[in-house]
């Protein structure tokens, strides 16, 4: 899929490149599922190579049966990292340990691991299993602990560890630094909604996770366009079973017509209870290492804000949408200084 238009004369039109054709569909409804993308976490020497996400760890090592790296550390929150180490480890590859930036579950937090445990007692029970599988392995858990940094002559070759506080600060003189040829980011994910966003669909801030849009919708998927509905992570970030609840009432709300159809579907979206660091964004940490930009050089004005969010700038780094994305995260991943997001304040998908 290359495009997505909307003409309140002329309806939908979707652009697709199938087999080296350029097709176009004219959708009577559609409903958009994109899901969500892995949050970039900047912190010194988080573009060298070797740093990945976990996401991409795990479609390595199932998808490719390929290891990411001899020894790998995983830092990040959520329980994706404890099951990417956990097969990982599985897989032969040493695994230095796991940083989780959640404080470690106790009786404060009783009443929802209560309500995790009630709502899916299948997925705490795969949770107990991560954790008890990384303790017979000897895997260590850091927990209050956030990225520091990445060292290394051309790839990752060292990475350092702080203990974070209740407010994501670190704490001075509780560095832990590793000897590893591979570092897995998992800082959660931000939703997807380029293609929304291309139809012009009503999207508002979510504060909740700083830096990230979400498409306004009701109880049955549709949006500000009629026609137009959105299911799943795109539209806020709630998991895979939330997503499947959501597009079976999208799926039948588009398929019957106007009003939907109401099913007895309760979706209970479980999070941890996690504290985000704010990464060290220095001046001189590299922000865009297409075009080799630093932060200095953005906050010295080569980073202007078009209208409608279109990304304008002298000279143009990364130009093409992962650095609009990248951005998006390092904007919204600054505790304490986050402000609502308006629309000209994001990056704007465009069409080739």
């Amino acid at each position: 899929m290359w495009g997505a238009f909307h003409d309140s004369a002329a309806g939908l039109e979707i652009g697709v490149f199938r087999a080296g054709r350029v097709e176009r569909y004219r959708p009577r409804r559609l409903v958009v599922a994109a899901g969500a993308y892995e949050r970039p976490f900047p912190a010194p020497g988080w573009t060298l190579p070797g740093v990945m996400g976990s996401g991409a760890a795990q479609t390595l090592a199932r998808a490719y049966r390929v290891a990411p790296g001899r020894r790998v550390l995983i830092a990040g929150h959520g329980p994706l990292n404890f099951q990417v180490a956990c097969e990982l480890a599985r897989g032969g590859v040493e695994v230095a340990g796991v940083a989780e930036t959640a404080a470690r579950p106790g009786l404060r937090h009783a009443a929802a691991i209560w309500t995790m445990v009630r709502s899916a007692p299948d997925l705490a029970a795969d949770g107990l299993r991560y954790l008890a599988a990384l303790a017979r392995r000897r895997i260590p858990v850091f927990y209050r602990h956030a990225l520091l940094r990445a060292e290394g002559a051309g790839a990752v070759e060292r990475a350092t560890l702080v203990r974070i506080d209740g407010a994501g600060r670190p704490v001075a003189g509780t560095e832990r630094g590793f000897d590893v040829d591979t570092l897995c980011l998992g800082y959660g994910f931000l939703p997807s909604t380029e293609i929304t966003r291309l139809l012009g669909c009503r999207h508002r801030a979510d504060c909740g996770r700083p830096g990230a849009l979400v498409v306004e919708r009701d109880a049955d998927g549709q949006t500000s366009i009629p026609g137009v509905y959105a299911a799943g992570d795109c539209g806020g970030i709630g998991g895979a079973r939330l997503a499947l609840a959501q597009g079976t009432l999208a799926g039948l709300a588009a398929a019957r017509g106007t009003g939907g159809a109401r099913l007895p579907v309760r979706a209970h979206p479980i999070q941890l209870v996690v504290t985000e660091p704010a990464p060290p964004l220095t001046r001189g940490l590299l922000a865009c290492a297409g075009r080799h930009l630093t932060m200095k050089q953005f906050r010295n004005g080569n980073l202007v804000l078009g209208a409608a969010g279109r990304r304008r700038r002298i000279p143009r780094p990364g130009a093409r949408g992962c650095f609009a994305r990248a951005w998006k995260g390092i904007r919204g991943s600054r505790s304490g200084s986050f402000r609502p997001l308006r629309r000209s304040t994001s990056f704007a998908p465009g069409r080739p």
